[in-house]
């Protein structure tokens, strides 16, 4: 009997957090901190320059599909992460999302706070390291404001741990215009925290 009625509430529960289930779309404007590893150098004519990559703070959009309901979202993410002259990184990957129950600030807004873990693959495309397979693992907290349109506002931060490395030895090419040779050394990505605010629309 008693095991009847657990049943019975999972399965309500279960039934109420689909039937407010939403499909979404959106996209997030971030800036992200990436931090490296790197030793070498290379030279341009007779000059020895010491190899530094180019991983410094900077902004981008990532674009997301989601699914949620009352406590959970599975979100799928990708674009670029960060980037300058010498140096491109993107990533797609998946969210995982537990949100805790509504907050109500007036009668028809409220917030939301989340955490959750995440899971994705990158590129990072270095004018003298070369291309380099990236896989990333994060987490994530923030909090989703809502109110009785199908927007949602979202604001954020995540930290990211990369596991991808390159080591090169001789390498010749250009960087920003000018021809490099004997460059030698690596490159090793290690993590970074990204701050960020997004807008949803759920169907």
């Amino acid at each position: 009997m008693n095991k009847n009625i657990i049943l019975s509430g999972l399965l309500l529960a279960s039934c109420t957090s689909l039937a407010n289930a939403s499909v979404f779309v959106g996209f997030d404007y971030l800036n992200t901190n990436p931090n490296a590893n790197t030793t070498g150098n290379y030279n341009i004519g007779a000059t020895t320059y010491n190899y530094k990559d180019g991983t410094d703070s900077s902004s981008s959009i990532n674009y997301k599909l989601g699914y949620a309901s009352n406590s959970f979202r599975i979100t799928l993410n990708g674009g670029e992460k960060f980037s300058s002259s010498t140096t491109d990184y993107k990533s797609y990957g998946i969210n995982f999302d537990y949100l805790f129950p509504e907050v109500e600030i007036l009668t028809d807004e409220a917030f939301k706070a989340f955490v959750g873990l995440r899971y994705g693959m990158g590129s990072l495309k270095d004018d003298i390291a070369g291309d380099v397979d990236i896989n990333e693992y994060g987490v994530q907290t923030g909090l989703i404001f809502i109110n009785q349109s199908p927007y949602e506002l979202e604001f954020g931060v995540s930290y990211t741990m990369y596991d991808g490395s390159q080591n090169f030895t001789n390498k010749s090419g250009t960087i920003q215009g000018n021809s490099f040779t004997n460059a030698t050394g690596s490159l090793e990505l290690k993590d970074s925290l990204s701050f960020y605010v997004g807008l949803n629309y759920k169907f």
